[in-house]
């Protein structure tokens, strides 16, 4: 049955191309050093949004 299908289609073999995907760009974050915002509080924020350990947050934070 395979010799027919083949003589029928012509040999050719027909194969879904995969979409070509790329990475999303990432976003750019701009940290403010105003006097109002308490130093825990953005310890905190970089570690529950951003995900870094508590001694990275806390220099990013100094």
């Amino acid at each position: 049955m395979s010799e027919e299908h083949t003589q029928q289609g012509h040999g050719l073999i027909v194969e879904e191309a995969r979409p070509q995907t790329k990475r999303p760009p990432l976003f750019q974050v701009v940290l403010l050093n105003d006097d109002y915002t308490p130093m825990e509080f953005v310890v905190d924020v970089l570690e529950h949004i951003f995900g870094l350990d508590r001694t990275t947050a806390t220099r990013v934070m100094l």
